[in-house]
């Protein structure tokens, strides 16, 4: 259906009228009380880069030294001191060949004396193995001599070589094969092992004594010997905080908040933010962004050296604002742009938005515990090794504090670590729910899948006559929003919330109870029971101080997952091993750079995570590379571009929110990727260009215009199926995020995806429709809504940037129209 056929009278009536709607490797000690007023306890300790060694009340770093002060490794005939508490002293044998037979799939454990046997099944395994050969092959060795290049790996491997010491094993990031292993997934486990190997195989071939070698006992080629050369030199981030220039031209000082979900921590960080002349916030979420971006502009937190006002139950942010507190603050994120005024001192954004070149006296980073994240957790990395400021503050789990210490000590930094207890208990009932009839209003029942969302709504709807609202992964962060604010709002008439393990991310819920629906998640493959992270962080939603002093409640709704819930809160959670590395657009740059121009997308992106050297035998052992998700999904598509479709343009899909698991999403980046490549320029009209998911909004709105007409003449609207309804829910939820994609690359390149303001348009349509939706499937008639009143003003970033970069002039300039004839209203 084209986008014409969705215009007409009938869309602006109802657009008119309807609103958009355990002991860690370093210390774990223990938690302190946090006063009623926010007070915390504080721990410093400083490390003094000049110095080489450390000051602190509680404990001492020496660079000179491993870690924790223990010795490095001896040598081969020399037993070391282990590495790992209660570990067994590792014993180092002569070692034979493997058996062919063996199982090379299976890390061993951490501190097995079997590692360096583990490693030669694995390497003989990883040198014949064809993904091996096609890879190097990728990476610009010529074919002839990948085979040459292997055989000569896993027989300097055999010889012992890289068994030599414990300190050359490390050398070359072998140490890693008994560390980090993916549990549970011998593909993922098997590709883990495969970049480790391959790390180890350039590290060593790239060193010119051995290049020498190979050439002159191998025939390997000089060409090949250049490759392997220019891949591991373009690859290198040894050096990683290092390249942060500004930031170490400055001594920072870093200030973590830790605590479980509603102890404060946040709190007080920002505090400081509004306390400070130039400040930034970050967080994982635009929602997260949007919240903290409202309240700092309202005056709701107040500044240290402020009164802080007293917080009684059930009172709005609102109640508690105060006009002498507001702060002007701008807001960007990755799909929007809220400009208050162009010189405000603070700013809102995303992690991935941060920028390490503006100097702040104060940066808050939210959620520190996603530096470990396998798909994000680069943004955090970089924020902790780059941002310039004064003052850097990290707000989360106590999880990541082994890994902050670490990165301070390579940085230099000064470390304070402010620890807080939960404001409110948290209780977990004796008895389970038993019946989905027993809830009460203020619950929140927590499933994981959309599916059974639903239908736990429809079967408390049904039973028990209370309305529910809704919030997953999928619904638009807007809708999320405003499901919240309805269940909230103690008149509404909304009394219970159905959520997934996304419940509250960015979200301020006044939960009572919190209810397990099961105690398990699908993974993919199988169901798997929740993590200590998992149950803690949904469990911990209950009771938010200021909201319920009494405190929070928690049940599951069968009786045997009751035991579960229970044992798992009383957990301590594990320390995070790794902080993941992003790999920026000037990374991909000099990796393209030293591979050949007919790279596979595949071997491009994934360069860094095979060859990549961050200093696995020193300091860089915490660091691990970030993961691209669906990359195969990714390069399946790009690869099909012609030659016209440049670096920068891949490296801009692969980071784009592209919904790659779906049909739909996959449909409209193909031709958003067709029409730049034919046109250079991508209308709206183009990227939805026989999308299905359009028709939804078509059917939508013609069924809110049926509604509305009955609602005027004061008649009994028609009734919906509910199974339509669903249906037309799941394509509008597809059609927002891939309308969301057109703006993220909008904001990025507005000449090219110039269709900014009608997309901008069709997205609050999709909204209201979603919003519509949702009502709808209540156990009462869609509801007509005001149109929600912005409580700060603002002006759209996206369109300051258009009139300094005057689109119109250059699409004028083509004889171009600049709607291409699309009408939408």
């Amino acid at each position: 259906m084209s986008f014409n056929a969705l215009s007409g009278c009938l869309r602006c009536r109802i657009t008119s009228q309807l609103a958009k709607n355990a002991d860690s490797w370093l210390l774990r000690p223990s938690l302190a009380s946090a006063l009623p007023n926010l007070n915390y306890t504080t721990r410093r300790h400083r490390v003094d880069r000049a110095g080489g060694g450390s000051k602190s009340k509680s404990k001492h770093f020496n660079r000179g030294q491993g870690q924790g002060g223990k010795k490095p490794w001896g040598r081969r005939d020399a037993e070391p001191e282990s590495h790992y508490q209660g570990a067994a002293s590792l014993v180092y044998k002569p070692l034979t060949p493997p058996s062919l037979d063996a199982d090379v799939d299976s890390p061993p454990a951490l501190d097995s004396e079997h590692l360096y046997d583990f490693f030669l099944k694995r390497v003989t395994a990883f040198s014949t193995h064809s993904p091996t050969h096609d890879r190097l092959q990728g990476f610009g060795i010529p074919p002839q001599d990948v085979g040459r290049l292997l055989r000569a790996f896993a027989q300097t491997a055999q010889s012992g070589h890289f068994t030599t010491s414990p300190d050359t094993f490390a050398h070359y990031g072998l140490s890693r094969l008994g560390e980090g292993q993916p549990a549970g997934d011998q593909y993922a486990a098997l590709a883990y092992g495969d970049k480790i190997l391959t790390h180890a195989c350039y590290k060593w071939a790239a060193d010119p004594v051995v290049q020498a070698e190979l050439r002159d006992k191998y025939n390997l080629s000089q060409p090949a010997l250049d490759s392997i050369t220019r891949l591991y030199d373009a690859a290198d981030k040894s050096n990683l905080s290092e390249q942060f220039v500004e930031a170490r031209r400055i001594r920072r000082k870093i200030i973590m908040h830790v605590g479980p979900t509603n102890s404060g921590k946040t709190f007080n960080a920002l505090r400081a933010l509004a306390a400070a002349k130039r400040g930034v916030y970050a967080g994982p979420l635009r929602l997260l962004a949007h919240e903290i971006w409202e309240r700092l502009n309202l005056g709701e937190i107040p500044p240290l050296g402020a009164e802080i006002p007293e917080v009684l139950d059930g009172a709005k942010a609102k109640d508690r604002a105060n006009p002498a507190h507001a702060r002007l603050t701008n807001m960007i994120t990755g799909e929007e742009q809220k400009i208050v005024d162009e010189f405000a001192p603070l700013l809102t954004c995303t992690v991935e938005m941060l920028s390490p070149i503006v100097r702040y006296d104060v940066a808050v980073i939210d959620e520190i515990q996603m530096i470990a994240d396998p798909e994000r957790g680069g943004g955090w990395t970089a924020a902790v090794l780059g941002l310039c400021a004064d003052e850097l503050h990290l707000c989360g789990e106590d999880t990541a504090i082994p890994l902050i210490e670490a990165i301070a000590r390579m940085t230099g930094d000064e470390l304070i670590i402010n620890r807080y207890e939960r404001l409110t208990p948290l209780v977990v009932e004796d008895k389970p729910l038993g019946k989905i009839t027993n809830v009460q209003p203020g619950d929140c029942i927590v499933t994981f899948s959309r599916k059974g969302i639903f239908s736990v709504k429809d079967q408390i709807q049904e039973q028990t006559g209370m309305k529910c609202v809704v919030a997953y992964g999928m619904l638009p962060p807007e809708i999320r929003s405003e499901q919240a604010a309805l269940f909230n709002d103690p008149d509404s008439g909304y009394d219970i919330i159905i959520g997934s393990d996304a419940i509250g991310m960015g979200l301020n819920l006044k939960i009572k109870r919190i209810i397990f629906e099961k105690a398990s998640k699908f993974n993919g493959r199988s169901d798997v029971p929740l993590t200590v992270s998992q149950v803690k962080q949904i469990a911990g939603r209950a009771g938010r101080f200021g909201q319920h002093s009494s405190g929070g409640l928690v049940t599951t709704l069968h009786a045997n997952d009751l035991a579960f819930v229970k044992r798992t809160l009383s957990k301590a959670l594990p320390p995070l091993t790794h902080a993941r590395v992003n790999v920026s657009q000037e990374d991909i740059a000099r990796i393209a750079a030293a591979l050949p121009s007919t790279v596979k997308t595949q071997y491009l992106f994934e360069a860094h995570a095979y060859v990549g050297n961050l200093n696995y035998g020193g300091g860089g052992k915490v660091f691990k590379f970030q993961e691209v998700a669906k990359m195969g999904e990714m390069a399946e598509v790009l690869d099909k571009m012609g030659p016209d479709f440049t670096l920068k343009d891949r490296a801009a899909i692969v980071a784009a929110p592209v919904p790659w698991k779906d049909y739909d999403g996959v449909h409209v980046v193909q031709n958003i990727l067709n029409s730049k490549t034919r046109d250079m320029v991508v209308s709206l009209e183009q990227a939805f260009d026989e999308a299905e998911i359009v028709e939804a909004l078509s059917t939508t709105e013609q069924a809110m215009a049926r509604a509305q007409g009955a609602a005027d003449v004061g008649v009994k609207p028609p009734t919906v199926k509910e199974e339509a309804t669903q249906e037309s829910l799941k394509s509008l939820e597809k059609l927002h995020r891939c309308l969301v994609l057109y703006l993220w690359l909008s904001y990025r390149n507005p000449v090219t995806y110039y269709d900014y303001d009608n997309a901008m348009t069709l997205k609050g349509r999709v909204e209201v429709a979603l919003d519509w939706c949702l009502a709808s499937l209540s156990a009462e008639e869609a509801e007509k809504k005001q149109k929600k009143q912005r409580r700060v003003e603002y002006k759209d970033g996206f369109q300051m940037q258009k009139e300094s970069v005057k689109v119109s002039q250059v699409l004028a300039a083509r004889h171009e129209d600049p709607t291409l004839g699309l009408k939408i209203v």
